[in-house]
């Protein structure tokens, strides 16, 4: 059988089967194959898709939106959307995505009503008077300030203080904290939050926990970082002053 007569066997199981319950599950059969009909075709033998329920499924149910959905659908837009799915597909993810803006939004809000409200450049710009100022540091306090304030996990959140406040100029400390932040991402319960770990950074991540930097590098990378803060601050204050006498000529 292939998928575009699995799909049509479904939409018939669909519109003879009383119990809008009972259509549920078929109702998430059909859309995992039509998901997957969309990206590979309609024409595979479906015995050959072996991954239908942990990735086709998966992303349709996930954060609970589906559940909601299916709930204010009567059972006639419910054979009208297994007639045509491409509605429904698009308004579930629609509707996933602002589940997703919304619930970190409200993360960060939870973040920001015990911590002081910073902007990430403002987080880069005191970690890096701390010594996170070698290459691709920024990037390491970037993904951290990131990580935290979305998921306000107990261990990032207390990585995110602790950069704030300790001096890493010293390599040993450096070294320790990198160790720390390190043993943080790899224990994130990601099956809790809405965001996932970014597979580049830890590796990144990984890359500096092995470095060894000396003291006069870091304090030389500081010293440098703090020169282009300096010009750009400068550059930033001399292009005010001139947009502001244009403006009043």
């Amino acid at each position: 059988m292939t998928v575009k007569e699995r799909l049509q066997e479904l939409r018939e199981q669909i519109a003879n089967t009383p119990a809008k319950n009972d259509k549920k599950v078929l109702f998430i059969e059909l859309l995992a194959y039509n998901n997957f009909a969309v990206t590979n075709g309609d024409d595979r033998d479906i015995t050959s898709i072996k991954e239908l329920d942990s990735f086709w499924k998966k992303p349709i149910t996930k954060h609970g939106v589906f559940d909601k959905m299916y709930d204010d659908l009567t059972d006639e837009q419910i054979i009208n959307h297994a007639n045509d799915p491409k509605g429904f597909k698009s308004a579930l993810e629609k509707a996933q995505d602002k589940f997703v803006k919304d619930s970190l939004k409200a993360e960060k809000d939870k973040f920001f009503n015990t911590h002081e409200k910073i902007s990430d450049k403002e987080f880069e710009r005191r970690t890096a008077k701390n010594g996170w100022a070698l290459k691709q540091d920024s990037v390491i306090v970037g993904y951290l300030y990131k990580m935290a304030i979305q998921t306000n996990d107990e261990k990032l959140v207390a990585m995110y203080e602790k950069f704030l406040s300790t001096d890493a100029r010293d390599p040993a400390v450096r070294k320790q904290m990198l160790t720390e932040v390190n043993e943080a991402f790899s224990t994130y319960d990601k099956t809790k939050y809405l965001v996932s770990l970014n597979s580049v950074v830890m590796r990144v991540f990984k890359n500096k926990v092995k470095e060894d930097p000396t003291r006069e590098e870091i304090d030389k990378a500081c010293k440098e970082y703090e020169a282009i803060e300096k010009k750009n601050k400068e550059r930033s204050i001399k292009e005010a002053k001139k947009a502001a006498e244009e403006k009043a000529l």
